[in-house]
């Protein structure tokens, strides 16, 4: 599967549509754990890391600082959800290839699942970790399934770097 077959567009343009609407319509707002994301975010670009001017390890740092990476370049609290529905964008292509590569024949039930969960379509539109955490572990599943095919040290030097950034922004994983 690649962007050379056309059709795999169809289920991400609907998903992005699907997202967009949620973003538009209703926009999360920074309260609660956003809050507590976003105020960490806001003491990275300051060089540090804490809540309320106190040192905090309320939340993993991954997430606030992938939001501090996207403040630098604007400060609009939207501009954060257009940049998760890019990854979100990028997770089902990304579950797609790993499907595919997994089984051919039916490879892009694996595209249209991702592209129409409703959990995953929302997430873009809140101020959370989710959408940037399963981008991450997409890209963990096609490094895995690579590494499979062809077990070459660097790839499994790949998987141990992502899988800090995953334990980095959602320690559970």
């Amino acid at each position: 599967m690649s962007i050379k077959n056309k059709w795999v567009l169809i289920p991400i343009v609907i998903s992005f549509l699907i997202s967009l609407f949620y973003i538009i319509v209703v926009p999360g707002k920074i309260k609660s754990d956003a809050a507590e994301y976003d105020g960490l975010a806001n003491s990275i670009l300051q060089g540090e890391y804490s809540l309320d001017g106190k040192p905090s390890m309320e939340r993993e740092p991954g997430y606030p600082l992938f939001r501090a990476l996207i403040k630098s370049v604007s400060s609009n609290s939207s501009f954060i959800l257009f940049i998760q529905l890019i990854l979100f964008c990028l997770t089902i292509y990304i579950v797609g290839l790993i499907s595919q590569k997994i089984d051919p024949g039916i490879g892009t039930w694996g595209l249209w699942g991702a592209s129409l969960s409703y959990a995953l379509a929302f997430y873009p539109s809140a101020h959370i970790s989710e959408t940037f955490v399963a981008f991450l572990l997409a890209i963990f599943g096609y490094v895995l399934v690579k590494s499979i095919e062809n077990p070459e040290t660097k790839n499994w030097v790949y998987l141990s770097i992502i899988s800090g950034f995953i334990v980095l922004t959602r320690y559970p994983y």
